[in-house]
């Protein structure tokens, strides 16, 4: 008679295959400094940090805004002074078909996919019409 084999005797060594007695035990972490649960992530805190409140003097006036309102407001405000990469940014988010949080229902959003031409469309069209007398009728270019 043979006897039982060992399990800890069978178990081969290798890439991918630690010892068994270095494993993560369950429940254990790899990485146990790492974040722990319910820590913010960088998102998050950037999302609190631009919600905080903030009082900015506008003329003779002090108003309280969210740190968010204020960087929109100096993002125009660099935008009419001519900066052509704030002028893209705006131009980008207000152009951008990414709903509003909470806004409007499904519907309401399928409604708003058929949008009216933009000014590029328009110019693009004047454009092939100006051209329009040279493409000849029966030749192929």
């Amino acid at each position: 008679m043979s006897e039982p084999s060992d399990p800890k005797l069978d178990y081969s060594v290798g890439y991918g295959r630690p010892p068994t007695n270095s494993r993560f035990k369950p429940g254990q972490s790899g990485n146990p400094a790492g974040r722990r649960k319910g820590q913010p992530n960088a998102r998050d805190l950037v999302m609190r940090e631009a919600a905080r409140l903030v009082k900015v003097k506008r003329g003779d006036e002090v108003e309280t805004v969210t740190k968010h309102e204020v960087v929109v407001r100096q993002l125009w405000q660099m935008a009419m002074q001519g900066d052509l990469v704030a002028m893209r940014l705006l131009f980008s988010v207000m152009n951008s078909d990414a709903p509003a949080a909470g806004e409007g229902t499904p519907e309401d959003e399928t409604a708003k996919l058929s949008l009216p031409a933009r000014p590029d469309d328009d110019a693009i069209r004047r454009m092939l019409a100006r051209f329009q007398h040279l493409q000849s009728d029966g030749e192929t270019p």
